[in-house]
């Protein structure tokens, strides 16, 4: 049965300082409270200071309609759709055209700064069905983007930039390809080599099509057959927008060390020997939140071993808050497959953003970053006599997570920050009027 956090312990506002590395948790006094509650405010303000003025003047700035396009978005509102939040607050009329494959969303949605139009339909679990299906998905967003008549598109992927594409043919509209990863570097790892060959030139001959590319790493570039970032395109990192000011934790905890994990329950996640290894170590608390194919697995490793916790799917600012709450966050992917040796994801930076000791894999992006700013450890992806001796050593060496905890904030706030990537992001407003 999933447990509800907000059952279990209410949010507490606390500065993001680090957790006192003992086994048996101090009792504060009320005075150490107070100055707590005021760092945490402190902190909360310099963290998530207001959005820099747009980059033009009013008397510049038309407002337009802009249209994005989705496949299968994981969730609405900031956390996620950060972009389409981004336009509505500028003052656009944002409107993002999505396909959801299990049939359970809601067909018109709307979140306050843009409205969702959505392609439902539960879709059998069948080898490819994204691109059996395809023509559906097409000629629905073709139809969409007809009756809306929008001054510019911006297409998440491939799958969202071919309806986009024929669009065009129609009507003359900028078009920005939003470069999340791969479509045909996601394919299993059997399908065939010729196959994966032919998609791979659809997706770099269509690419080209776009007349601006943003990528969220500088490496997704060489996937597109681009030696370095190519003139008309931007970086734009999967940094948080917004920092949480609350602490959350699904229980009382005794542990030395937390760790969370947020995200897809997926084979190629590591969460199989991440699950393992805390198992066998009663001092260290694992949290795990999400869903997918390992959900079933999950959910009985958290009956069979006392420190490893299931919460099932949460809002994202729940998951920011077990974050805040956390002292390690781990980030393995399987780096057989292509998509996943240059995943930068969501939580990579924001446990740099909130100071949090990051264990991940080699041979993958997110190693690259733990390795360049030290705030982490890396191991071998699915190794768990590796994981319990790197948890053992940061048990018997807590200064190493309260060193990364200082460190890491500083480099996100210079280098990877909403705040950055919204600079980044000039030339671009500045080019089509956004």
């Amino acid at each position: 049965m999933v447990r509800d956090p907000s059952h279990q312990q209410g949010s507490t506002r606390i500065p993001n300082e680090p957790r006192q590395y003992a086994c048996k948790e101090a009792h504060s006094s009320a005075e150490q409270n107070e100055k707590r509650s005021f760092t945490a405010k402190r902190q909360f303000a310099r963290r998530n200071p207001p959005e820099p003025e747009t980059f033009t003047s009013e008397a510049q700035v038309v407002l337009k309609r802009v249209v994005t396009l989705r496949v299968r978005p994981p969730d609405l509102g900031p956390s996620y759709c950060r972009f389409e939040d981004l336009l509505g607050r500028r003052g656009h009329d944002v409107f993002m055209i999505s396909w959801d494959w299990s049939g359970s969303r809601a067909e018109r949605v709307e979140t306050g700064t843009y409205r969702v139009l959505t392609l439902t339909r539960r879709l059998p679990a069948l080898p490819g069905r994204g691109i059996l299906f395809s023509p559906l998905w097409v000629s629905f967003s073709v139809k969409r983007l007809w009756d809306l008549h929008p001054s510019c598109i911006v297409a998440f992927n491939l799958v969202s930039l071919l309806p986009a594409v024929f669009y065009r043919l129609l009507r003359n509209v900028p078009t920005t390809l939003y470069f999340l990863d791969s479509y045909p570097a996601a394919f299993p790892t059997r399908t065939p080599y010729l196959i994966r060959l032919i998609f791979i030139a659809i997706e770099r001959f269509v690419s080209r099509l776009a007349d601006f590319v943003i990528f969220v790493d500088e490496a997704r570039a060489t996937q597109l057959s681009f030696k370095a970032l190519p003139e008309g395109s931007a970086v734009v990192y999967n940094s948080p927008s917004v920092l949480p000011s609350f602490v959350r934790w699904p229980s009382e905890s005794h542990s030395c060390l937390r760790l969370f994990y947020g995200g897809g329950l997926y084979e190629d996640r590591g969460l199989r020997g991440l699950v393992n290894a805390v198992g066998r170590m009663p001092s260290v608390q694992l949290v795990i939140a999400g869903e997918g194919p390992l959900s079933t697995m999950i959910a009985q490793a958290s009956r069979e071993y006392q420190n490893v916790i299931f919460v099932g799917r949460v809002p994202h600012e729940q998951v920011m808050e077990f974050t805040l709450a956390a002292d390690i966050i781990p980030c393995f992917y399987d780096a057989r497959i292509p998509n996943n040796r240059l995943a930068s994801p969501n939580k990579l930076f924001e446990a740099m953003a909130l100071g949090k000791y990051l264990l991940t894999n080699s041979g993958q992006r997110a190693a690259e970053y733990v390795k360049k700013h030290d705030i982490g450890s890396i191991v071998q992806y699915d190794n768990e006599d590796e994981i319990i001796e790197c948890l053992r050593q940061l048990i018997r060496e807590p200064d190493r997570l309260q060193v990364v905890a200082k460190r890491a904030p500083r480099i996100f706030d210079d280098l990877y920050s909403w705040k950055t990537n919204l600079l980044r992001l000039e030339p671009y407003f500045k080019r089509y009027g956004l």
